[in-house]
């Protein structure tokens, strides 16, 4: 779900953590990206 305060527009969703997998505190940040971009529509559409 998107909250109603997200303006109208293209975005990119990404995810960063210094967790590592088994949720303990690492020393390198961890990126992930979706490779799509995502639509938020205006009120009405």
């Amino acid at each position: 779900m998107i909250p109603a305060t997200v303006a109208a527009g293209t975005y990119h969703v990404e995810v960063r953590t210094k967790l590592d997998s088994s949720g303990k505190p690492g020393k390198s940040l961890k990126v992930g990206r979706f490779s799509k971009e995502l639509t938020v529509a205006g009120a009405g559409a």
